[in-house]
């Protein structure tokens, strides 16, 4: 499916896979990025966080280990269930120190 969606002219597929972390692929880049150990609160909409932050990366024209590693935090964070519901990309940079 990723090779199909990349050929259709997708540049960055982000697969989120819960605490396992996530897999993105692009054109010559393929990455396994853990996942942030974290204390299940609320994972409801952590999906939409991951999403949002990792295109949020794509805009900042990141490249994809930071965008990976960016949009796994803000999801972390979200799960936690500490502070916003998404969180401020300013506080996800301070936690990926």
């Amino acid at each position: 499916k990723e090779k199909m969606l990349l050929e259709k002219g997708v540049k960055a597929i982000g697969i989120h896979q819960g605490e396992k972390g996530s897999t993105v692929v692009a054109e010559g880049v393929r990455l396994e990025v853990p996942g942030l150990r974290v204390e299940r609160k609320n994972s409801t909409g952590a999906g939409d966080v991951y999403n949002a932050a990792f295109i949020y990366g794509g805009i900042k024209g990141w490249d994809m280990e930071k965008r990976a590693l960016f949009a796994n935090t803000a999801a972390g964070m979200h799960v936690e269930g500490k502070g916003d519901l998404l969180p401020k990309a300013r506080e996800v940079i301070r936690r990926m120190q």
